[in-house]
């Protein structure tokens, strides 16, 4: 039976105009857009400020929300720059931004209130406890990471009235969402910034005791498809199904919502509008991401091929020179765009040519071809263009002017012209002239369903007159549709955020932190002042060992339903500590929640000096892309972090070890072309989680650090962590920290 209700929605990527125009066409509920570089797709078209508010109002007429995507991280200029913004666009009738840096939330939660604020995916929300501190905070929705399972999404919508979100179609980052430094760390690109290189779809091997365990692209998830679980997402309290796509051409966006839209209205997914959503783009012939809980998710990577594969249409039966045929029921026709592939490995490239194919690449009989661009499917979506049905009522009589109701969308308007209808002295209007006039609708946005014309006596009007009254009355139905369909908006521009130019002084301070308990001991309490315990095991917590010095525990980056249980079950260990370190919001809400203090770590990327305001922590470590700014706080200036946090097994990819067979070691590393190592590290919760450490180390010089300095000894001995201690003064090593983020 049909799912489809008015309060689901089904949310469109709008990387430009086009692509926002189809995802109307095809009855999208909303869209996401962004404005120049401060969203997470700065390389898609965007929209500008310009033009915004045209396109806002082309939404509206057709009852389409738009939310702008203000959704990276920001430093205190650029979050004065993008809170300017958020009020301009809000004014304009943006129904919503969507927000990752915690500075830019407080900023608006605190000053301009109106704006409902949309918590991005970036946030890392995905459990009951975060959702708990975005409503407390001020958020009218949480967009949940792709890391969230229908058990987590149901303890949140159960435990708290807020709007969930969730990304149903598209593509995934592998790095739970908010906190992959990867990019930044080789190139200063961030994914945070809305700049990712995308390393992830790089070939890698993996590697033991220098023994080769798999190789490809281990780390490139498929595309994620939950088109056949939309009815247990509603079930669970997903209000709004987000489709992934800014740099996707419009042609897939039109598909992509026909597609969802179908399965939504039939109760099913379509199998024939699937197939065609593969064929415009997919990766990996999809998987179901997250949304079962798994032991280790190993079907979620697809390592032979990291980009589009199309449909497999036949295979290679005759070759010649440039040009190929087929065995196949397909017909090829020219525009088509093909991609070669043997045994999963892409070997070229052809397009349509007179029913056959002409290729580039080393071909050979049998080779499997996947058509990856129908010209016939582009069409039949480009073909399509909504209107809204319109309704006219003309009333002409003499000596008086010419009146036009018309109505659409339970919207109605009256028109009266300023021209006075003038008594027929030879040629009168006839209702044929009348119909025709007032059915030249093509240049609009409506079609015309029904017109009423009531003609009294012998009335002359010069055709000009007719088409302008025409015009005219469609326009004022036009803006009363989208004035019906636009929020009042009302915020002063003239707001201004004053940048952080406070005069820091602070005692010199030294953070230190170990993920081996029995670290803990008198010889290293003269080194810190404050010490961070990181354990890889939350099963069975160690209790503060006896030490002079006080001592945080870490919490993990990702703690699913059954994890918080696991926690909570942990407690009176917890609260032997001096407090814990919160690497994202569920963790500060835990805190509370325990009654302990805590320290703001690397995982919340505090960005900006606006962030400490909502975060009101005891201590404050920077971002790891963003040290320079915030001296004012902890800066990260040696140690091995993660660059990535995973929740797949990386050992289930290929030999498909299970859990019972667990065949972890300590010394298991990524390689990438470029012999980079990325050490993988266990978390153990009531599932096991991975972290990839920067192998090479980072070493900040002195110059660089300001007076709060953070030593990560994770996964370091202990001998190498006294001789770094004992000579930090002296060492003049520089291992390239960060390039500079951008």
């Amino acid at each position: 039976m049909p799912i489809y209700a008015p309060k689901i929605e089904i949310l469109a990527p709008a990387g430009n105009e086009d692509s926002l125009k189809a995802a109307i066409d095809y009855g999208a509920d909303a869209v996401y857009l962004g404005v120049g570089q401060y969203n997470a797709r700065s390389n898609a078209q965007n929209f500008t400020l310009d033009n915004l508010n045209k396109w806002v109002d082309y939404a509206h007429l057709f009852d389409v929300k738009v939310y702008l995507a203000l959704n990276i991280l920001l430093n205190d200029f650029e979050l004065e720059q993008s809170f300017k913004t958020a009020i301009n666009a809000h004014n304009m009738g943006v129904d919503a931004i969507i927000v990752q840096d915690l500075g830019l939330f407080s900023a608006l939660n605190r000053f301009a209130n109106e704006i409902k604020i949309h918590c991005s995916t970036q946030m890392g929300i995905h459990n009951r406890l975060g959702a708990k501190w975005a409503k407390e905070h001020g958020a009218s929705r949480i967009i949940l990471s792709r890391e969230s399972s229908l058990d987590d999404i149901k303890a949140i919508s159960s435990n708290v009235d807020i709007e969930i979100e969730h990304f149903i179609l598209g593509a995934i980052c592998i790095c739970f969402s908010g906190n992959c430094y990867y990019s930044s760390r080789v190139s200063g690109l961030s994914g945070n910034r809305g700049k990712c290189l995308q390393l992830c779809r790089k070939n890698y091997s993996l590697v033991s005791n220098y023994q080769t365990i798999s190789q490809g692209h281990l780390l490139s998830p498929a595309d994620q498809n939950l088109t056949e679980y939309l009815n247990q997402l509603i079930n669970v309290g997903v209000t709004s199904f987000k489709i992934e796509g800014r740099m996707k051409r419009a042609e897939y966006v039109a598909q992509a919502v026909k597609t969802v839209k179908s399965a939504l209205e039939n109760g099913r997914l379509d199998k024939k509008e699937n197939e065609n959503l593969k064929m415009m783009f997919n990766r990996g012939g999809y998987s179901q991401g997250y949304i079962r809980e798994k032991p280790n998710y190993g079907d979620l990577i697809f390592p032979s091929h990291p980009a589009h594969m199309g449909v497999e249409i036949g295979k290679i039966s005759n070759i010649n020179k440039d040009t190929a045929t087929l065995n196949t029921d397909y017909k090829i026709l020219d525009g088509d765009g093909f991609k070669i592939f043997r045994n999963e490995i892409e070997v070229g490239n052809a397009y349509g040519n007179n029913g056959a194919i002409k290729f580039r690449g080393n071909l050979k009989k049998g080779d499997s071809v996947n058509i990856t661009s129908s010209a016939k499917l582009i069409e039949e979506l480009n073909s399509f263009k909504r209107k809204l049905k319109l309704h006219f009522k003309v009333i002409i009589s003499p000596n008086c002017p010419i009146k036009v109701i018309a109505s659409s969308q339970d919207v109605s308007i009256e028109y009266n012209s300023e021209y006075l209808v003038q008594t027929a002295q030879n040629a009168q209007i006839s209702y044929d002239d009348i119909k025709s006039s007032f059915s030249k609708l093509n240049d609009t946005e409506f079609v015309l369903d029904e017109i009423e014309i009531t003609l009294n006596g012998k009335a002359f009007i010069p055709k000009s007159i007719l088409n302008n009254s025409r015009r005219e009355a469609i326009e004022e139905l036009r803006q009363a549709i989208i004035c019906k369909n636009t929020p009042s908006h009302s915020i002063s521009s003239d707001i201004v955020l004053c940048q952080n130019n406070n005069v820091f002084d602070a005692t010199p301070s030294k953070m230190i932190q170990f993920s081996d308990i029995d670290y803990f001991d008198d010889y290293f309490e003269r080194y810190g002042d404050v010490f961070t315990y990181n354990p890889d095991n939350y099963i069975s917590l160690s209790k503060k060992p006896k030490f002079s010095k006080a001592i945080y525990l870490n919490m993990p980056l990702i703690a699913n339903n059954r994890d918080l249980d696991l926690l909570y079950s942990q407690i009176d260990s917890i609260k032997t500590y001096n407090g814990i370190v919160a690497n994202n919001l569920y963790a500060i809400e835990f805190a509370k929640e325990i009654g302990v203090n805590y320290i703001a770590g690397t995982g919340l990327n505090i960005f900006n000096h606006y962030s400490k305001q909502i975060l009101n922590a005891q201590h404050f470590i920077a971002s790891l892309e963003n040290y320079a700014n915030l001296k004012d706080m902890f800066i990260y200036s040696y140690g091995k972090f993660a660059l990535m946090t995973i929740k797949f097994c990386p050992y289930s990819i290929n030999n498909k070890i299970d859990c019972k067979n667990c065949s972890y070691q300590p010394d298991v590393f990524y390689v990438d072309d470029h012999n980079k190592k990325l050490k993988i590290r266990r978390i153990k919760l009531s599932r096991c989680y991975f972290q990839l450490l920067d192998e090479q180390g980072l070493y900040l010089p002195q110059h660089e650090r300001g007076k709060l300095v953070f030593f990560d000894f994770t996964d370091y001995n202990k001998k190498d962590i006294i001789n770094f201690l004992e000579n930090d003064n002296n060492l003049l090593i520089n291992k390239n920290y960060f390039s500079k983020v951008k």
